[in-house]
């Protein structure tokens, strides 16, 4: 006799499926847009596994922000202000379309999973190269000058200037181009932290066509830049002109601030290029020039990052239709569950000590135990723009213990891998000390960058830091000694890939610093390169 089992029987339990997450299945090279599209269709793929998957795959959200990095930094074209540049290419109408589409997606993706990583200056500065990457490239979208089947689309035309009198006359409206808030984009992050020189080299690019794209703008022609979330004369002068060309509504019959935030969806309807261009724009200025949303619990996705617009019309004046009182027509936005406003900037100049400041100061930091005159040095260092480098991996060297305390980590690492004030070209030497301005420390590149194209013994300032580590491995060994040996380590390779990436650069004949001129032999950058690559 068998028996009755059917007590025993427990609940059931469905099993948990984990799909494949394929990201190698992305295209490497790109070619054609057809390429782009299948690039981005990737991306949105495997960034959406990896969110909806997350509970299982618990690394996600850093994971999809070092593909991000990748495709954004190494594989996607940056737009340049040559008339080469890919992006000014002639394209088809849906292929503009579709992928004005994907970056709005693409955005929104980066900026769930963004914010949903541990917050530091690493993440920072991709967070902020990666988002103005995508901004460059919905701008050069809308300054495409042929689509097939013709006519440009009604946004593209008035954005970039491009109006004729009259479809195919070939006489060009007397109307100017519009661009989105950058002019200040150099000097509002002089100090942004590169770790890699993909991220050092696309800031680059990026800050040479913004220079391009500004050069001639007046401030009446700037739209979307969101300062205290007020609209500027520029977002009405483009609104207005926008609805005269596109509507014929005549000036000052349009709500502006309905239209650009889109509850007043004749604007967004009819230009859908406009929504993705203000929403893109919003995200770059936010983690440019303010404290961004962190998350304290579950990770973001990307319905957590739609931007919800909302607007308020300032008091006018019933008998002129102005603005009273010098008051501004406003935009709200909520996002990530809270109101998102654009304030001030938001990297501080973690390494330009005042002189005065430094002789003043009443306690001088110590970093485990090293303190007094050494700190003292170590803050006089960071005063010097453009010599700290080699001074601060002297430092290093002569202090090497204290290479295991946090902050000075920090510190040395915002020394050497700042990008610096940015330059299009190098500028004169000044006519007195001191310089009334500063323009003449500024660098097509970052400043490593310049400092490894300048001096031929810098490989071995690196090479020295890892030779007094290694004296201490062989000598004695603590968890003091270990946490600066893996920090020395950790620059070592840094400066490696900075190294490697010039080199290879300058082989292919790139002039991805924007004309920077190498003093130093490939031959000679190699050498130091294998140098340091023994030390390690």
């Amino acid at each position: 006799r068998h028996p009755n089992l059917t007590r025993e029987v427990g609940d059931t339990h469905t099993a948990s499926l984990l799909l494949p997450i394929t990201t190698t299945t992305i295209p490497e090279r790109i070619v054609t847009f057809t390429d782009v599209v299948a690039v981005f269709k990737g991306v949105l793929e495997a960034g959406g596994l990896y969110a909806h998957q997350g509970k299982r795959v618990q690394t996600h959200a850093m994971l999809t922000v070092m593909l991000f990095h990748h495709i954004f930094l190494k594989v996607v074209p940056i737009p340049s202000p040559k008339e080469d540049c890919f992006w000014k290419a002639d394209m088809k109408y849906e292929t503009h379309r579709t992928l004005m589409a994907m970056l709005h997606d693409v955005s929104r993706l980066f900026s769930a999973v963004s914010f949903s990583v541990k917050d530091d200056a690493a993440i920072r500065s991709v967070r902020l190269v990666v988002h103005n990457v995508i901004l460059a490239i919905v701008d050069a979208l809308c300054r495409v000058r042929k689509v097939t089947p013709g006519p440009l689309p009604v946004f593209v035309k008035h954005y970039s200037g491009f109006v004729e009198c009259g479809e195919g006359s070939g006489v060009m409206a007397p109307v100017q181009k519009y661009v989105v808030s950058t002019k200040q984009l150099a000097k509002r992050t002089e100090n942004t932290l590169c770790l890699t020189p993909e991220q050092s080299s696309a800031w680059s690019k990026l800050l040479s066509y913004w220079a391009s794209v500004n050069n001639g703008v007046s401030d009446s022609h700037v739209i979307f830049a969101f300062d205290e979330m007020a609209l500027s004369e520029g977002d009405e002068n483009f609104v207005n002109q926008l609805a005269l060309g596109a509507t014929g509504t005549p000036p000052g019959e349009t709500n502006v601030a309905a239209s650009i935030s889109g509850m007043d969806l004749w604007l967004v309807d009819t230009c859908p290029e406009m929504a993705v261009l203000r929403d893109t724009a919003f995200m770059a200025g936010l983690v440019t020039r303010t404290q961004t949303p962190q998350t304290h619990g579950p990770a973001y996705k990307s319905s957590d990052a739609v931007l919800a617009w909302r607007y308020k019309n300032g008091n006018r004046d019933p008998a002129k239709g102005n603005l009273m009182n010098g008051q501004k027509d406003t935009v709200m936005v909520k996002g990530f569950a809270v109101d998102l406003k654009i304030r001030g900037p938001v990297h501080t100049k973690h390494n330009e000590v005042d002189e005065d400041a430094v002789l003043n100061m009443k306690d001088l930091p110590r970093y485990h135990g090293v303190g007094g005159q050494s700190a003292e040095e170590l803050l006089s260092i960071l005063t010097k723009p453009y010599i700290r480098i080699p001074l601060a991996l002297s430092w290093a060297r002569s202090h090497f213990l204290a290479l295991a305390d946090q902050d000075l980590q920090d510190r040395i690492d915002h020394a050497i891998f700042e990008t610096t004030l940015w330059s299009p070209a190098r500028h004169p030497t000044p006519p007195q000390i001191p310089a009334p301005t500063r323009d003449h420390l500024g660098t097509p590149a970052s400043m490593l960058f310049f400092e490894i194209s300048r001096d031929p013994g810098f490989c071995g300032k690196v090479k020295s830091v890892l030779d007094t580590a290694s004296d201490f491995v062989s000598s004695t060994f603590d968890d003091q000694v270990g946490e600066a040996v893996l920090y020395a380590v950790r620059l070592a390779c840094r400066v490696c890939r900075y190294v490697s990436h010039m080199v290879a650069s300058i082989e292919k004949g790139e002039e991805w610093m924007g004309g920077l001129v190498c003093g130093v032999t490939v031959q000679t950058l190699r050498s130091g390169l294998e140098e340091v690559e023994q030390s390690l």
